[in-house]
Formats: structure tokens, C-alpha cells, sequence
């Protein structure tokens, strides 16, 4: 029996995406003609563009990875009359039938992404005439060696262990697949995934040194690359910041801190305050005075390093942000909002009333508590904030800085990250006397409803945040590993842990 695996790499396959998303041409038998699709630089455009899309399905970022499964796992304080799939991710009852295939449909939709950057890697180096730009060239290439990376780094987050280093440096992980081939990628050790993770990064930062983003392209890019615009909105792509980016949250993840923060400062120094900068922080005043749904920036999508454009996002999102089925709404419990996360302190001091990611972001859903409306989204949606997915923010940075100092006992460092972000969060009269529990406090308030806070639990004893537990935020070094699929350890492709 063929594996998941094999199946993809046997043909770049493609997703059932409506006219005004096609990226490729299928024959009747959903194969794609390769010679004709890899025959033009345009081409090579669509393969990337499909790559994304595929990113942003139900299985990988467009729920389970962001606002769903990797939510639920990690923030108890969650209620829906739903008591199903909903409750039993939540009590990590992760080998349980119901939901046994969530966790199949979140490998294949990681591996299936990964199977097409392989396919697309193998044709541009192979197609040497299409592709004949060397400045698109790398483009191509850094991309999609950045994506391979996040990637990888994700599935091994979730489908592996918190430490990498130590007595499980020789243990196995989940396969890091490289080449586009038939046969079945062998795993390897946390030690050697480690560099080809590290590899692929590296590789890709070089290749993006010539990143629009950047402002370093020559005189006549836009009239001859990119004539037809592909090469605009960097930021909806993996870009030179966001693979720096990728680079600082990996070094945190192993421990290396210094690198860490090297890494997270230069994203800061240039996307931010640079000579071209292409980051701005969001405009809490605004977003406060703001009425119309339709026209608040939910994600902060200015400050956003990386983020998927997803079109189907309400479909993806109704019936568990919002919708008409109310049993299977996500709600946030009123008292952990109201009393926890964003409480008024008795002395009057960093007033949790005024940040902007609370009240003007967290909306009051009947009398059950809150949700989290970060992915709202209608076709009335101002364009600019529609169907966005964040995978990588600035704030993020902040963070990992903040993070870094921490375990170096840099406290006035760590004050000083988070006063950055708090600034522009709605507070005004910032004193910080204990920054170890609020850089825990800040991490929650910033990423809670879209899945990032089950990788910071997951490095919270090695990090000593010490996140905390308000009454049913999960935050504890207790986030165990998803099970592999069956499909894979039933006929031996990968060993158990």
C-alpha cells in the first residue's frame, strides 16, 4: 500500500481552488502536465502561489495549525457545547477515535505542502532557461527553501519533543524531507534535523539578500522581473525579514540566546527602523474609535513580517469564531478575559482596560463570554485586512528578545522589549516591576485565538517564563506530542517515539 508520501511525490498535485485562484492547469486525471506547466517564468509563479494556498487549507494554518487544534491544546479556557472533537483535544485525550483524523489530516496537509516546494525546487534546477533571471531565480529558491523550513519546524513542534538537545539528541523525529522522490524519507535525529532545518534557513537567507523587501533591488527590476507585479506585497510572502524571523525563533527553541537575539534585533533594527522600513506598529487609538467591524485591522495585519492570504477564511472560520451554529462556537470564558488577562491592577498601573487586545478584540458573545474576532472576516471586509492569516509578527520579536534577556537575567532588557509593544497596545502609564510575569502575561494577552501560545508552553521549562495558569489557561510544560498518523507507523514508514 502506497503512503501518504509516495502518493504526493509521485505528481505535483493541486487543490479544488476556485477559477480566480487556479495556479495550475490539470489534465482530467488532476496531474499536472509538467512540461507545460514549468515551461514559462509564469509558471513557476502559479507552482509558488499554490503553495501558499495549499498552506492555508483546513488541515494546516487555515484552521487546525492556527485557531483550532493547536488553540485548543494549549487554552483550556474555551467553552462550547460541543463535546466532542472540541473536548477531547482540549484534555489532550489526543489518541482518542474522534479524533484520530484531525491528526492524519494535519501530517498530510504539512507533507502535502512540502511534496510541492520539493517539486517546484527540482524543476527550477532543472529549467535553467525558463527561469533565466538570476535575482527571481533566488527569489524562487529562498522562498521556497524558508517555507520548507517553517514548515518542518512546525510539524516537529507539534509531532515531537520540546527539547531537541541532551539524552534526545539521537531520538528520532518526524522526516525532513528534501528531495522529490518515490521513495520513503527516512527519520532522523533531532540533532541532524536540527541542521537540515538550520541549512535550509541559512540557504535561504542568502538567496533573499535580494529581497525587494529589503530595497536593494536594481534600477530596472520592476521594468523587466517584475513587470507583471508578482514580486509586490513581500509580506504575503516568505521574505528575507521573514526568514530571519524564522531563523530567531528556531536559535530560541534550541536554546542558542544570543543567536536568538541577534536574529529577532536585526528583523527589528531594519523592518522596523531601517533606511526601507516595511513595518508599521498598528494604530490602537484608531482601532478603539473604530465601530465598523468591517473596517478594524483584527490581525495588526501592519505589523505582520509573513502572513497567508487565505480566501476562504470565513468558511475555514465559521462555526468556530463566529457563525450561526452556536454549540460550536469558541468561546473565552468572561471571567478569564475580564478578571485575568485584562484586569484593571489595584494600583492603577499598566491598565489591562486600555489594551486594545482586549475589549476592542475580544468580543462579548451572548452571555457565554468572549471571542476572539483576530480572523473576522465578511465580504464587506476592508481589503486590506481581509483573509489574513499572521504567521510571523513583529510583537513576536519583541518577545523573543525579551526571552533571551530573561534567561540572562537581563531584566531592564526585558522591560524594555515589552514597554515597546505595550506602547502600542493602549498603555500610557507603563511601570514594570516583576518582567518575568509580565512578559508571561504579554505572551498570552498578544497570541491567545491563534495557536501560537501551545508552542510557548511547550518551551516553557527550558525558558523559565513560568507562563501562567489563570483559572484555565493552559500554560503548563505539559503539552504533550500529537500522535503520529497510523497511516504511517502501521507499515513501519516511521518509528515510534
Amino acid at each position: 500500500m502506497k503512503t501518504l508520501r509516495n502518493i504526493l511525490y509521485g505528481t505535483l498535485l493541486i487543490l479544488g481552488l476556485s477559477s480566480c485562484d487556479k495556479w495550475l492547469e490539470a489534465t482530467s486525471s488532476s496531474q499536472v502536465s509538467d512540461q507545460k506547466m514549468f515551461s514559462t517564468r509564469n509558471g513557476f509563479h502559479e507552482a509558488l502561489t499554490g503553495v501558499y494556498i495549499s498552506m492555508g487549507s483546513s488541515g494546516a494554518y487555515g484552521r487546525n495549525y492556527s485557531f483550532y487544534v493547536n488553540e485548543l491544546s494549549a487554552v483550556e479556557c474555551y467553552n462550547s457545547l460541543d463535546a466532542t472533537a472540541f473536548r477531547y483535544i482540549q484534555n489532550h485525550q489526543y489518541n482518542s477515535q474522534y479524533i484520530y483524523s484531525v491528526f492524519e489530516e494535519m501530517w498530510q496537509s504539512g507533507y502535502f505542502s512540502i511534496a510541492n516546494i520539493n517539486k517546484i525546487l527540482f524543476e527550477l534546477e532543472n529549467r535553467p532557461d525558463v527561469v533565466v533571471d538570476n535575482v527571481e531565480r533566488n527569489l524562487i529558491k529562498g522562498e521556497l527553501l524558508a517555507l520548507r523550513a517553517y514548515i518542518h519546524f512546525d510539524l516537529i513542534r507539534m509531532f515531537g519533543l520540546s527539547s531537541w538537545d541532551g539524552e534526545n539528541a539521537d531520538k528520532l523525529t518526524v522526516p525532513y524531507v528534501t528531495g522529490y522522490t518515490l521513495e520513503i524519507t527516512e527519520q532522523k535525529s533531532y540533532r541532524e534535523t536540527s541542521e537540515l532545518l538550520h541549512k535550509d534557513i541559512e540557504e535561504a537567507v542568502k538567496c533573499l539578500e535580494c529581497d525587494p523587501v529589503r530595497g536593494v533591488v536594481s534600477d530596472d527590476f520592476y521594468e523587466t522581473v517584475n513587470t507583471d507585479g508578482y514580486w509586490n506585497n513581500r509580506l504575503k510572502h516568505m521574505n528575507y525579514y521573514a526568514a530571519k524571523a524564522l531563523e530567531a525563533r528556531l536559535w530560541l527553541w534550541e536554546g542558542d540566546y544570543t543567536k536568538a537575539d541577534e536574529a529577532a534585533a536585526e528583523v527589528i533594527d531594519n523592518a522596523l527602523d531601517g533606511e526601507y522600513p516595511v513595518l508599521n506598529w498598528v494604530d490602537a487609538e484608531a482601532i478603539v474609535k473604530e465601530t465598523s467591524n468591517d473596517n478594524k485591522d483584527w490581525t495588526f495585519s501592519t505589523e505582520h513580517i509573513f502572513s497567508l492570504e487565505v480566501t476562504d477564511l470565513y468558511s475555514l472560520t465559521n462555526n468556530y469564531v463566529f457563525g450561526s451554529f452556536a454549540s460550536q462556537i469558541m468561546v473565552l470564558d468572561q471571567q478569564i478575559i475580564e478578571n485575568s488577562l485584562f484586569v484593571r491592577s489595584t494600583d492603577g498601573k499598566n491598565d489591562g482596560a486600555e489594551d486594545i487586545r482586549g475589549y476592542a478584540m475580544q468580543l462579548k458573545y451572548l452571555n457565554n463570554g468572549y471571542v476572539s474576532y483576530k480572523f473576522y472576516n465578511s465580504t464587506s471586509h476592508n481589503a486590506a485586512y481581509r483573509n489574513r492569516i499572521p504567521m510571523i509578527r513583529l510583537s513576536e520579536m519583541f518577545y523573543i528578545r525579551a526571552a533571551a534577556a530573561l534567561v540572562n537575567s537581563d531584566t531592564d532588557t526585558v522591560a524594555d522589549c515589552l514597554t515597546q509593544v505595550m506602547l502600542h497596545r493602549g498603555y500610557t502609564d507603563i511601570e514594570i516591576d516583576y518582567p518575568t510575569a509580565l512578559l508571561s502575561l504579554e505572551i498570552l494577552r498578544e497570541f491567545i485565538g491563534e495557536g501560537q501560545l501551545f508552542y510557548w508552553a511547550k518551551m516553557n521549562q527550558r525558558l523559565g517564563l513560568k507562563l501562567p495558569n489563570f483559572g484555565g489557561v493552559y500554560m503548563e510544560n505539559q503539552i504533550d506530542m500529537y500522535p503520529y498518523p497510523t497511516s504511517e507507523t502501521s507499515y513501519g514508514h516511521i518509528q515510534e517515539r
